[in-house]
């Protein structure tokens, strides 16, 4: 499923993109430290080792299927269960941006085949893991990218492709809004939801937030003017960052690396670098497994939703 053929045509202008940086950045957190990304865009253009990554990402099971007129991709790992045991649950996990289905590849064993790493052989699932669209090979949407549409979508495939009459549903960032609308619109044949970015409410007429509630929101505002930067411009001029991001894999990088970086929480853990921090299948960091080639058609598209700020719920001081 994923051929690389535009590896070598990248490689030769990557390590002195970064060249130009000052050697140390102003105060505040004007993004990622121009050493780092020197070393990160160094590493990723002659010690990353693709053909590695792209032989793990192929050991798992992937499929299309056409769903709505658009071809949707995914990956589908069936659930080990004992001889006469419940069928497994069928769990459809939904990523975010700047993410890709390869960060849950990690967890889909361990789901599909708990006994296999010391669990029980009855939590078993049946792990469906798709692509939102315009992510590696589904399709971009044929209208407005909605997180409502996405559910909609997956409904359809777990429904009608998959056969499945009940599923679970997982997500965080994006797809945590993709889960909370099959939540709300399929009760019936969704058995339950687990997000990991859950929303919080704007109004507190009927019940005012508690001292620490309120302490929480005033926190997530003051967080929001120092990173919310990166999503106004996507909101407002996704086309217009997207040439610049599409042209340049160095400034790719440093663009999401920024955002891994910092929501990582890395500053509590001085001693753990953002490599250690996120390791993916193989010892190769998030990044590094390919996030260029996999990214790209997101920051073409996910802004297109008028409505984005609203799926979060978040009460904002400006």
């Amino acid at each position: 499923m994923f051929p690389m053929k535009s590896w070598a045509t990248c490689r030769p202008a990557w390590p002195g993109l970064c060249s130009r940086a000052p050697p140390t950045p102003p105060p505040g957190r004007p993004g990622p430290i121009p050493p780092t990304c020197r070393e990160l865009v160094g590493y990723w253009a002659d010690g990353f080792d693709w053909r590695a990554a792209e032989k793990a990402l192929n050991a798992f099971p992937q499929y299309t299927a056409e769903v709505a007129g658009r071809r949707v991709h995914f990956v589908h790992l069936r659930g080990s269960r004992p001889e006469g045991a419940p069928a497994p649950l069928p769990l459809v996990m939904t990523h975010g941006w700047p993410s890709s289905l390869v960060e849950m590849l990690r967890a889909a064993p361990l789901l599909a085949d708990p006994a296999r790493y010391g669990g029980d052989p009855a939590d078993a699932f049946d792990v469906v893991i798709p692509s939102l669209p315009g992510f590696l090979y589904s399709d971009l949407p044929s209208g407005p990218f909605t997180r409502k549409g996405v559910a909609e979508i997956w409904h359809a495939l777990m429904t009608e492709s998959l056969g499945y009459q009940r599923f679970g549903a997982f997500g965080g960032d994006i797809g945590g809004g993709v889960t909370q609308w099959l939540g709300s619109l399929y009760p019936e044949e969704v058995a339950g939801v687990h997000l990991t970015s859950a929303p919080a409410g704007d109004d507190f007429t009927e019940k005012p937030p508690t001292a620490e509630e309120e302490a929480y929101l005033a926190a997530l505002a003051a967080y929001d003017l120092t990173d919310q930067g990166y999503s106004e411009i996507m909101w407002t001029r996704p086309d217009t960052i997207a040439a610049a991001l599409a042209d340049s894999p160095a400034g790719l990088a440093a663009w999401i690396v920024d955002k891994y970086r910092d929501w990582s929480d890395l500053r509590r853990k001085p001693g753990i670098t953002l490599e250690q921090g996120h390791p993916a299948d193989g010892g190769h960091t998030v990044l590094g497994d390919g996030q260029y080639r996999l990214v790209v058609p997101a920051v073409l598209q996910l802004p297109a939703e008028p409505a984005g700020r609203a799926s979060w719920c978040r009460r904002r001081s400006r």
